[in-house]
């Protein structure tokens, strides 16, 4: 890639155990993504999360993996003077939620992160 596009990827293991032990999850996220400069003013990234190896869910009730976790983001940083704003513009989930239920899920765009996550900074 050139100097205007940057390759960036991260692997973690998530342990989940809430004090009254009603949820527990164990997963493996691994994040591949590209940001590149558009223009001298706007940056655009995107990015891919899937859990690998492990990815298991323990309620009281149930014990469930999930074969399709991959969560489809995108962001975008805009530069105009001394104002910088950057915000996420949309993530898809995958995994076995239910159409409608506001959760992502089966490759629906999730409206409730459209620019949720967004920050400002004024340089002096």
């Amino acid at each position: 890639p050139d100097a205007a596009t940057k390759f960036f990827y991260s692997a973690a293991l998530a342990y989940t155990n809430n004090s009254n032990a009603t949820l527990k999850s164990t997963s493996i996220p691994l994040v591949v993504g590209l940001e590149t400069i558009a223009t001298d003013w706007l940056k655009l990234r995107g990015s891919v999360m899937q859990n690998v190896v492990l990815d298991q869910k323990v309620t009281r009730v149930t014990n469930t993996n999930n074969p399709n976790s991959t969560t489809v983001s995108g962001g975008v940083g805009i530069n105009w003077k001394k104002v910088s704003i950057d915000g996420t513009l949309a993530g898809t989930a995958g995994g076995n939620t239910a159409p409608g239920s506001g959760q992502g899920g089966q490759g629906r765009i999730d409206g409730n992160n459209f620019l949720a996550n967004a920050s400002m900074t004024y340089m002096f």
